[in-house]
């Protein structure tokens, strides 16, 4: 009776882990006519995660250790709820708890990937095969990073968020990441972007390198088309890259549209530690993590 019981307790709650991500290269290539921008992007997921447990419920209820963090109907967990009950038709409730570790507004793709992982969840507490490439689909209609993460694996995206190939190489390396106090608005960024002026880092050629089993050509041929922007909007930002590159990091950038910065590259893991807990007096989060490589 009391592996009967443990068994159904574990059929009614799931555990996800949804794990953040940095666009080593994007290049916004063009503005469409309903407003959105054509996006290539080389996106790669990190071990630093969120915690999300999901279990069956009377009525929807939420929680979450990041008192800033509300859920209303514009929240990316919520959407992800309503997005699974209509498209599956699935009647029942859920409690969902959220242990936040990304912070928000930073570009590591908080919000998206705690969306994936709640449509992850539920999909194995429906009882229902749900193929990843269906919730990838329905994912874009949460958010343009939504589809990238549903996985949590290298892949090269393209159009806005929708075209997703994913890669067969896997790269472990530390990755050091700092956020100024001052966030940015996508929307924002996105406004403020002059097409015209901004690079257009080469991220096909990142793709062929990745694929090709040179990490230092991936790094030789990485940027961000969105840092000017966010640099004028947040100047602070601009101000830790150069900081970050002055202490030998072989690669900097900005991660999607910011404020977090990354720095990968040129020294070992222990220089890596010193230089983040020396960080830690002047930003208010400093986090060293690595790439994540699923089993």
């Amino acid at each position: 009776m009391k592996n009967k019981l443990q068994t159904e307790t574990q059929k009614e709650c799931v555990v996800e882990q949804a794990h953040a991500k940095i666009n080593l290269c994007l290049d916004a290539v063009s503005k469409r006519a309903d407003g959105y921008h054509e996006l290539r992007s080389l996106v790669i997921p990190l071990a630093l995660h969120d915690r999300i447990v999901i279990e069956k419920a009377d009525t929807m209820s939420y929680t979450c250790n990041e008192p800033a963090l509300s859920f209303h109907d514009g929240n990316t967990i919520v959407k992800a709820v309503r997005l699974m009950k209509e498209a599956f038709q699935i009647k029942d409730n859920y409690h969902i708890s959220v242990t936040k570790q990304i912070p928000m507004e930073a570009g590591l793709g908080g919000g998206s990937s705690d969306a994936a992982a709640v449509m992850r969840g539920i999909a194995k507490l429906s009882g229902h095969y749900i193929k990843a490439r269906v919730l990838e689909e329905l994912g874009v209609s949460i958010g343009a990073d939504v589809p990238c993460l549903i996985q949590n694996r290298c892949v090269y995206v393209s159009g806005i968020g929708e075209g997703l190939t994913f890669l067969t190489n896997r790269f472990a390396f530390p990755v050091l990441l700092v956020k100024p106090k001052a966030g940015a608005s996508t929307k924002l960024v996105y406004e403020n972007l002059n097409l015209d002026t901004c690079p257009h880092p080469n991220v096909p050629k990142c793709r062929s390198e990745w694929e090709n089993g040179n990490f230092r050509g991936v790094l030789a041929n990485c940027g961000n088309s969105l840092e000017g922007s966010t640099f004028q909007l947040v100047p602070e930002v601009a101000a830790l890259k150069h900081e970050l590159l002055s202490s030998g990091f072989e690669f900097v950038a900005m991660s999607g549209s910011g404020t977090t910065v990354f720095a990968i590259g040129g020294m070992n893991v222990t220089k890596m530690r010193g230089i983040a807990e020396r960080l830690k007096t002047r930003y208010p989060f400093v986090e060293l993590t690595s790439s994540y490589i699923p089993n």
